[in-house]
């Protein structure tokens, strides 16, 4: 047809290109949504691996050996044939009640192994060594970053500014004084049965009542 009138397949490629255009997402669109994820996912990644330093962090010192005079942990010295001192050095997050527990049992578990069959505590010392320092605080809150929402029709396009919540983290350092102890048993083993005293014990009878409460 003639006249200014439209074909009906020149009407029918018009249409065609509109629904093409409004099927499109725009780029800032996409770009809005992908920033918001990444933030989002960078901020879950911080708070993890903040709350997995925190629990690091916080532990009692377990029942080990120290690898040097200045760790963590049990050592122990010879003063004679059956004549021994351990000690045991925990951290601020182990009691002293810990600590001295596991200076008996390391006591313990060396006279056995010297084939032993009990020990005399000759002589017995608990230092608290006090320090400032700083502990490892998080805070979990919510965040907002900037979003581009757009949305077209059949033949326009119209955006809309928001904001869109995230997760965030904060970590504290405080200064505060914390304690730590130090146990250290100057023992005597001995062969047969243990004597009837407070400082006398049987080194089996003992590993397996500390190891029933830890």
């Amino acid at each position: 047809m003639r006249g200014g009138t439209i074909h009906t397949t020149d009407a029918r490629a018009a249409k065609e290109t509109i629904m093409k255009k409004s099927s499109k997402k725009p780029a800032n669109a996409v770009a809005g949504y992908q920033t918001t994820f990444h933030t989002a996912t960078r901020w879950i990644a911080l708070f993890a691996a903040t709350v997995v330093l925190a629990a690091c962090a916080s532990g009692h010192t377990p029942y080990m050996p120290a690898q040097n005079e200045d760790s963590f942990g049990y050592r122990e010295s010879a003063l004679g044939e059956n004549r021994y001192r351990v000690t045991f050095a925990g951290n601020s997050f182990t009691s002293s009640d810990q600590v001295q527990d596991y200076t008996l049992l390391r006591a313990a578990e060396l006279t056995i192994q010297k084939g032993y069959d009990w020990f005399s505590v000759a002589n017995r010392d608990t230092a608290t060594i006090e320090d400032s320092t700083g502990d490892v605080s998080t805070s979990v809150g919510y965040s907002t970053v900037p979003m581009v929402e757009t949305r077209c029709g059949l033949l326009t396009c119209s955006s809309r500014y928001s904001t869109y919540p995230t997760l965030a983290t904060r970590v504290d350092m405080p200064d505060r004084d914390r304690k730590s102890y130090t146990s250290q048993l100057e023992i005597v083993m001995q062969h047969g049965t243990a004597e009837r005293d407070a400082d006398s014990y049987d080194a089996r009878e003992l590993i397996d009542v500390i190891r029933a409460r830890m």
